[in-house]
């Protein structure tokens, strides 16, 4: 197409955007930018003038004039609502269609400087084929794009329920570990506090020369009694559990007091002989008790 033609209808477009432009400023009136407040204030006012109709009947006796007058009024205000809301729902329609009009002229205005460079003769005719191609990929676009959305939220919906169940069983997994590793740990700690009071109550009996069940301070009762304090807490230690801290706590006294009542002893035998001083022998002292878990039995002493 030459310069001359392609001017031609670029000019034929812009005449019509033009004419159409100033069609619309027709459909700009106060009627149309207020037509709800039109229609709906005069029908409010029908309504009130019916209100005052009915309460001026009922509080009077027989046929009255402002009634009548009013009801009159009211009628005629329903009409005109009416008849409003028909001019302005059709005025409505017109802008609207001549709007849509507008925007396939621009869409026609852009296709056509888009094409004009790269084609000659180019008609309104292949403008409009143009600009439909356009739309109509726009909008297999836009539904391809709904369409994968549609998949994704639908996979994500069917998926919900394998990957909270691959996160329960995961979690479920976990916590029988824990517990596992947990039980193995207390069997653990119960095996060693075993051990540690099999080897005091074998040390005890050995130290016990006349076998009445005491041990005096002299034939090692302190030594033996703070070894099985030092065993018990590093079995609490090495074996640890949530209350290990609370028993390591309670032994660690325990043994100190052993040592205190061992220096009590020491101090009191280095005193002259006419001041009465403590037995030098003692039974262990301890109340032991024998606990199960699982295969595991243990003893704590205190």
């Amino acid at each position: 197409m030459s310069a001359a033609k392609d001017g031609d209808t670029l000019s034929e477009i812009r005449h019509e955007y033009k004419a159409k432009k100033q069609q619309l400023e027709k459909y700009d009136g106060f009627i149309d930018r207020h037509q709800g407040l039109i229609v709906g204030g005069t029908l409010l006012l029908c309504l009130i003038g019916m209100l005052v109709v009915v309460g001026i009947t009922s509080s009077t006796s027989g046929d009255s004039v402002a009634a009548r007058i009013i009801g009159l009024v009211s009628l005629v205000l329903l009409v005109a609502a009416i008849v409003m809301a028909f001019i302005t729902g059709s005025r409505k329609s017109a802008k609207a269609k001549i709007e849509k009009q507008l925007a396939a002229l621009k869409d026609e205005a852009v296709v056509f400087q888009k094409h004009a460079k790269d084609h000659s003769d180019i008609t309104r005719d292949e403008l409009g084929l143009w600009r439909d191609i356009e739309q109509d990929n726009n909008a297999n676009s836009h539904h391809k794009a709904i369409g994968i959305s549609v998949i994704v939220t639908v996979l994500a919906v069917l998926a919900a329920p394998f990957v909270i169940s691959q996160f329960t069983n995961s979690n479920d997994t976990k916590n029988q570990a824990a517990v596992q590793q947990d039980s193995q740990v207390q069997a653990s700690q119960a095996q060693c506090l075993n051990d540690a009071y099999t080897s005091y109550e074998t040390t005890w009996k050995a130290a016990d020369k006349d076998g009445d069940g005491g041990v005096s301070y002299r034939d090692g009762a302190t030594d033996i009694t703070t070894s099985y304090f030092d065993s018990v807490i590093a079995c609490y230690r090495t074996h640890k559990t949530a209350d290990s801290d609370g028993y390591i706590a309670d032994y660690q006294t325990k043994r100190q007091q052993e040592v205190d009542k061992y220096t009590a002893w020491l101090e009191s035998s280095k005193q002259p002989t006419y001041i009465q001083t403590p037995s030098n022998s003692y039974s262990s002292g301890m109340n032991c008790t024998s606990n199960s878990i699982g295969s595991s039995t243990y003893t704590r002493c205190y």
